[in-house]
């Protein structure tokens, strides 16, 4: 930048940009400048000449300073071969014009703009010499640039270093050292002015952050990749509350010179070597400061205006939670040399948990979270990304929606930690196209095994919990199955090879990124981009479950979901293969935990129904899974809402004896009730709306629009549903009971966030003329709204309280931890469901 690179502190470095100049339209003027050598070079101009008028509304600045014009001159074989390295030479005539700018430089040039510079009165011209700083044959020359005041115009002469005719000793030229360690930003005008917008915008909406992507400014973020934040996609920009009025109200060329000012400094190497190792870099100007500093492990930028932002960190919402902090210094060393595969939502409690872990003494930790829909929140992303990569890994999916697919289905996100060496995993996800679980399912046995044959090779066991059954109940039955090791390795598609120096990492595959955009990857050469792990042929041949034996020492499971589960392969096997503790049948968790799930449950469906303009009271509900402990405070709490008359209710153990109609399945339901109802909400783990039932339902029912709504972790209540409005949808000429019918699927969005919170099937009736009992239908729909996919709704928001989950978690942890020690003391747990308050207590101990 022409200005020093002070440090302050350990991390944080300062530069003070009040003498840098800014010039407008300089890459405007350099496009311009260069295209139109780049046609004299193509048509075989002998001469290159071309005389620029300086236009004051492109660049004022020059203009103040008495430029009227820019002349440029180079012989007919200075620029020999221009047509391919124009990209190269575009950016050699934006350098120069950026030069000017910078104190250092400039003041050769135009004094006057810098008064405190030590120019030397000699000093007339500068000199770019681009032969010394590129590898192309053809750049043999260098950029001699001298200003003429008197005729007021820039001369910019290009010429051979070898051979050249310009006396370069009577010229008195400068030369310019520091070209190597400068990328110029192109556009920085427009991008500064578009920010600004976006700041204001985000004023105006009662924010303090305005943020932005790639996917919407991909100019920007070239820009940005090009001066080496290769990793970044986003930006955000910060600013104290007080500021506000300053930002809409203030100076609109100040403000936007102060930004010009942050983001210019990107241009010096220097600076963007500080912010890829950690640090951040302070800019003051006139009194005004701004910070730059990276996170999200470079993916994001950040520019904090006035006040520097509070780095995030998982300390924060541990400390919110009192119970699990206190548990996890209890324990100090319970998962010493152990890794922990956690499968969980993503929520600020399950970051606590990640710390309390770590507090836990675990030695790595990768995390597949559960995310069914909505918005992982930002801060979430800085938090976990703020850490080791080497320790700390983080997965999840993504959802893909087509025409094709109701349900859609599901790749890796790219939000999470870098998934370069998981490509095959990811093209495999999206070559099934499985729904959520079973996507799920495939992902956590293919992440657990790798993690698994690492942990076996460094020494270290692993230890698996889990939210919703995604993977323990597989692992047992495969072992029960007496599956080896190859056949679980077959089945989640982890490559392997037995040949030990093959399973080193290759330079070329540390450095390949999957794209941040999902594409077509039918071409990816999986041989050369992902490294495969070493198995030896001996532990192929293994049974999974002897292969196991020492590295998984128990599984933990969160859910009743994940329980059945569980107890059904117990059920099948007479035993399981490992002890399997549980907290889902707990007391503190039935009676807690499913009290404020059911209030999350209808708090989530209410806030779409108010953005649709509809409203609780006017709604007739039945409840799939009534007597369940989710379900009965759901009947309790929707009784309150609507009145126990407009509530239905289904379990396999309901005894008519409540306060509503409540039967043992649907078809004991009374047609008159059950064609009146407009929203079903599930929480049964199990789809018992069978497609009969379904066509029945919309051809009878007396309600236009019906609703529907999951509050199960295991997102199969409405599985019949999802699969027959696929196939509907893929029927040329689709028919209801013979009816034909025309289907229009739209997403359904929050009208303040904009977001997608659920998707909205409109059914058309068209009976035809030999149906006449169906005649009332004739131009008539019916709208069938799925709520968050179809997914858990209450995970859509807020999920549950940190109040409530607090204990719940400390629960979990605590079982964990007390089942690996009793199995380390030599304690015998049988290897079956262990759940707490049942079989064994809090600490892992079995009760009598």
């Amino acid at each position: 930048m022409g200005v020093p690179l002070r440090a302050r502190g350990d991390s944080e470095w300062a530069l003070d940009l009040s003498n840098l100049k800014l010039f407008t339209g300089l890459s405007v003027i350099a496009r311009l400048i260069g295209d139109e050598i780049l046609d004299q070079s193509r048509a075989g101009q002998v001469d290159i000449v071309v005389q620029r008028r300086v236009i004051a509304e492109i660049t004022p600045e020059l203009t103040e300073l008495g430029i009227t014009g820019i002349s440029i001159y180079a012989l007919d074989d200075v620029l020999r071969g221009l047509p391919s390295y124009q990209q190269q030479f575009h950016n050699q005539i934006r350098t120069v014009f950026g030069t000017l700018q910078r104190p250092r430089w400039g003041s050769i040039l135009f004094p006057e703009l810098f008064p405190g510079a030590n120019k030397k009165e000699h000093e007339n011209a500068l000199l770019f010499p681009f032969h010394l700083h590129s590898e192309e044959e053809d750049i043999d020359y260098f950029f001699l640039v001298e200003r003429d005041s008197t005729r007021g115009f820039v001369r910019i002469t290009i010429e051979r270093d070898k051979g050249s005719r310009i006396n370069l000793k009577s010229v008195k030229a400068i030369t310019v050292d520091d070209l190597d360690r400068r990328t110029y930003l192109q556009g920085l005008t427009r991008i500064t002015e578009s920010v600004y917008l976006g700041i204001q915008r985000e004023c105006e909406n009662y924010h303090n952050e305005y943020m932005d992507n790639a996917r919407r400014h991909g100019h920007f973020f070239e820009q940005l990749h090009r001066v080496g934040l290769t990793e970044c996609e986003s930006i955000t920009v910060r600013w104290p509350q007080e500021m506000t009025g300053y930002l809409v109200r203030g100076p609109s060329a100040e403000i936007t010179i102060t930004l010009k000012r942050a983001l210019i400094v990107l241009e010096d190497k220097q600076v963007v070597e500080r912010l890829l190792k950690g640090d951040s870099i302070l800019m003051t100007s006139n009194g005004q400061k701004a910070w730059l500093d990276l996170s999200r492990r470079g993916r994001g930028l950040n520019l904090s205006l006035h006040q520097k932002r509070e780095a995030a960190n998982l300390e924060y919402y541990l400390e919110r939670m009192p119970d699990l902090e206190a548990i996890s210094l209890k324990h100090p060393n319970a998962f010493k040399n152990m890794r922990i595969f956690l499968i969980h939502h993503i929520t600020g409690e399950i970051l606590g948990t990640i710390r309390a872990l770590e507090n836990m003494g675990m030695s790595e930790i990768s995390v597949l979270y559960v995310k069914y829909a909505g918005v992982v929140p930002a801060d979430y992303l800085e938090a976990l990304l703020s850490l080791p990569d080497n320790r700390f890994h983080f997965y999840g999916l993504q959802k893909i929606e087509t025409h094709q697919e109701i349900e859609g289905h599901y790749i890796l996100s790219r939000q999470y930690s870098d998934i370069s060496r998981l490509i095959d995993l990811d093209v495999e996800l999206d070559r099934r196209r499985h729904a959520f679980f079973e996507a799920m399912n495939y992902a956590a046995g293919h992440l657990f095994l790798r993690e698994a044959l690492q942990a076996r090779e460094h020494g270290e066991r692993i230890l698996l919990i889990e939210d919703g059954g995604y993977l323990g109940p597989t692992l047992n039955q495969f072992c029960l199955e007496n599956k080896t090791l190859g056949d679980a390795l077959k089945h989640f598609g982890v490559r392997v090879t037995t040949e030990a120096s093959a399973a080193k990492p290759n330079k070329s595959a540390q450095k390949a990124r999957p794209a941040r955009r999902r594409k077509r990857s039918a071409n990816i050469d999986l041989e050369s981009v992902v490294p495969m792990l070493y198995c030896s042929d001996a532990d192929l041949r293994k049974p999974l479950y002897e292969w196991l034996q020492g590295l998984l020492p128990a599984t933990v499971e969160h859910t009743r979901n994940g329980y059945n589960r569980l107890e059904a392969v117990q059920e099948k096997f007479k035993k399981l293969a490992f002890p399997a503790a549980s907290i889902a049948v707990s007391n503190i968790k039935r009676e807690g935990e499913s009290r404020e799930v059911s209030i999350s449950i209808l708090h989530a469906i209410e806030s779409i129904l108010h953005g649709l303009g509809r409203v609780f009271s006017q709604r007739r509900v039945l409840v799939l899974g009534s007597c369940g402990a989710i379900g009965r405070n759901l009947m309790e709490d929707l009784a309150a809402k609507i009145g126990a008359e407009n509530l239905l209710g289904v379990d396999v153990v309901a005894d008519g004896k409540r306060k509503w109609l409540e039967t043992q399945s649907i078809s004991k339901l009374p047609e008159r009730e059950l064609y009146n109802i407009d929203m079903i909400i599930g929480v049964i783990g199990i789809s018992v709306l069978t497609e009969a039932k379904i066509e029945k339902l919309i051809i009878h029912n007396r309600r236009r629009e019906i609703y529907f709504a999951s509050g199960s972790t295991k997102t199969a209540e409405f599985t019949h549903l999802s699969q027959w409005l696929q196939k509907l949808q893929k029927q040329s000429k689709p028919t209801i009971q013979k009816i034909p019918v025309e289907l229009d699927v739209t997403p359904v969005r929050d009208p303040q966030t904009r977001h997608i919170v659920g998707s909205r099937v409109r059914i058309f009736f068209n009976p035809g003329s030999d149906q006449a009992q169906f005649n009332h239908l004739k131009g008539t729909f019916r709208d069938l709204y799925l709520l968050g996919g179809l997914t858990p709704i209450n995970f859509l928001f807020y999920g549950v309280p940190t109040e409530t989950m607090d204990s719940i978690l400390a629960q979990l942890l605590q079982v964990a931890a007390g089942t690996v020690t009793r199995l380390q003391e030599g304690v015998r747990l049988p290897a079956r469901l262990l759940a707490v308050d049942h079989q064994v207590d809090p600490d892992g101990n079995l009760l009598k």
